[in-house]
C-alpha cells in the first residue's frame, strides 16, 4: 500500500515537500541498496551481518519499485528455527520477505507519516517501510 500526500484528505492534505523542509523525512533516510526478488537468502544474511544497524532492506523489482521488504528480526528469527537454514538459505528472498510493505512517498510530512504509522498499528514501526521518489526506491 503506498502512501502518498495526495492519498490523504481533509486536513492531511496540507503536506510539506521533504525538500523544503530540512527536518523532514528526507533528513532521516539512510540510504541503502534494494535486493531484488532474486537474490539469495545469504546474500541479505551477509548484508544483515555486516550493518548491525541495519533492521530492513527494501526487494525491488527491475524498475525499482517496491514488491517486498525483509525484516532482521523476522528473517533472522526464521533462520535460527529448526532446519531454517537449511530450507531458507538455498531460496531467493521472494520466499522470505514481507509482499505487503508499506510504502511511503518522500514528499508525505512527518505529520502524516506519524498518523498513517499509528493508524496501522505497530506493524510498520517494527517492520520498517520503504521511502520511495515517483514510486520508485530513492536510492539512486
Amino acid at each position: 500500500m503506498d502512501v502518498r500526500a495526495a492519498d490523504f484528505a481533509g486536513p492531511w492534505s496540507q503536506h510539506v515537500s521533504a525538500l523544503d523542509d530540512p527536518g523532514g523525512l528526507s533528513s532521516l533516510l539512510s540510504t541503502v541498496p534494494p535486493l531484488s526478488p532474486d537474490t539469495s537468502t545469504m546474500e541479505a544474511y551477509d548484508a544483515f551481518s555486516s550493518n548491525p544497524s541495519l533492521y530492513a532492506l527494501a526487494v525491488v523489482d527491475d524498475d525499482e519499485r517496491p514488491v517486498g521488504i525483509l525484516n532482521r528480526f523476522t528473517f533472522l528469527e526464521r533462520l535460527s528455527r529448526p532446519f531454517g537454514r537449511d530450507l531458507l538459505t538455498p531460496q531467493p528472498v521472494e520466499r522470505a520477505m514481507d509482499p505487503a510493505p508499506r510504502v511511503v512517498d518522500e514528499c508525505v510530512s512527518l505529520d502524516v507519516l506519524n498518523s498513517a504509522l499509528v493508524d496501522d498499528t505497530t506493524k510498520y514501526m517494527s517492520d520498517g517501510f520503504i521511502v520511495t521518489r515517483t514510486g520508485r526506491t530513492t536510492t539512486a
